[in-house]
């Protein structure tokens, strides 16, 4: 949930090698009792908003996850958020 709520407010994606390591998050429960190590979460932007985010992880190992991967889930929240939008615009209409 840090993570995640980290990304929403930040609006930025991220990819982390080992989460238990990471000072930004080793401190949290949720990440040490779940021994989180590759994890990618990047948000979902519509119009410079976030309105939710996409999340992998992985507790098998460390540094699983590429800078690719990382590209590859953020084209996929990009047009996931576009089809949201897409859907709450022919919603209203």
């Amino acid at each position: 949930r840090n993570i995640v709520s980290s990304v929403f407010h930040d609006g930025k994606p991220l990819l982390l090698g080992d989460a238990v390591a990471d000072p930004r998050f080793k401190a949290y429960e949720s990440v040490v009792g779940q021994a989180l190590r590759s994890v990618i979460c990047t948000p979902l932007v519509v119009r410079g908003e976030s309105i939710g985010v996409v999340y992998v992880d992985n507790s098998l190992g460390a540094e699983l996850f590429t800078p690719g991967d990382l590209d590859l889930v953020t084209a996929f929240a990009n047009v996931a958020a576009a089809a949201i939008e897409n859907a709450r615009l022919h919603e209203r209409l």
